[in-house]
């Protein structure tokens, strides 16, 4: 847990902006919509995808998708 907590609060600047995460599902992992807020009209805007591959109970990969892929995981672009 304290590293999934440092990794998750690390001043990375692409996650800084970050106000909303979606669960979703990926191939049998868990995944998640990424949403921003457009600063003009206060909607969540879908900026990436990512998905969380287990090796037994550690996380051994992150991988980011692009918001291509929304319509597969049934993510809207836009949330108000």
């Amino acid at each position: 847990p304290s590293a999934v907590h440092r990794f998750f609060t690390a001043p990375a600047a692409h996650r800084r902006g970050i106000a909303r995460l979606v669960p979703i599902g990926a191939n049998g992992q868990p995944a998640w919509g990424e949403y921003r807020r457009d600063p003009i009209t206060g909607s969540l805007h879908l900026t990436g995808v990512e998905v969380v591959r287990f090796a037994g109970d550690l996380i051994c990969e992150i991988t980011r998708f692009e918001t291509t892929l929304a319509q597969y995981f049934g993510l809207p672009r836009t949330l108000d």
